[in-house]
């Protein structure tokens, strides 16, 4: 883990690093960004992980 406080957490991988955040409202956003010079695809491989893991 890269860093975590009460309302939010990173995780640093050998790929990328992804950001996960809680707001009080209820509200969750998710985000990450990627080291590989090559991201074909990853956009639509985080929506579908993002998606099966919320639906």
């Amino acid at each position: 883990m890269v860093w975590a406080d009460d309302e939010r957490f990173a995780l640093r991988a050998s790929d990328g690093l992804y950001a996960f955040h809680h707001t009080p409202t209820g509200l969750a956003l998710m985000f990450h960004h990627l080291f590989a010079s090559n991201t074909d695809g990853a956009e639509t491989a985080w929506q579908q992980w993002l998606s099966t893991l919320l639906g």
